[in-house]
């Protein structure tokens, strides 16, 4: 196994791999986009996650950044799946996670690790039905 790396992505990088995701989407099928976004199987190294709290929080927050500086619109999904990538690559096993509300329908997407909502409110989620984890 590979050695993971130990520094949170910059704000450019996380835009980078926003930009590739949402080409990914677009071109090709979610299953191939969450494939690349899961990495490739058994190169991911488990760690701790608490030990890399600081890490994984200045990933959210740069993901977050380039979410909202992206033009156009990077919806839940697309900062979901791009937050996972990013994650994945640094050896932290996060899980893409969806929920459904059917009245009024709404669909959203979040990441959680260890059964922590990590890129979104958990009183947000409230009343949606969650999906089994997404694995392929």
């Amino acid at each position: 196994m590979r050695k993971a790396p130990t520094q949170a992505m910059t704000v450019f990088g996380c835009f980078a791999k926003l930009c590739v995701v949402k080409c990914l989407l677009r071109l090709t099928s979610f299953r191939t986009t969450l494939r690349y976004c899961q990495g490739p199987t058994g190169s991911v190294v488990s760690e701790q996650w608490q030990a890399n709290q600081e890490m994984v929080g200045d990933i959210v927050k740069n993901v977050t950044i380039a979410g909202t500086v992206f033009p156009g619109r990077a919806r839940c999904l697309e900062q979901s799946l791009t937050l996972l990538a990013c994650l994945r690559r640094r050896g932290v096993l996060a899980e893409l996670r969806l929920g459904v509300r059917p009245y009024r329908f709404r669909a959203h997407a979040w990441v959680e690790l260890d059964g922590v909502v990590l890129n979104d409110d958990p009183q947000q989620l409230a009343g949606m039905a969650v999906l089994p984890p997404v694995t392929v």
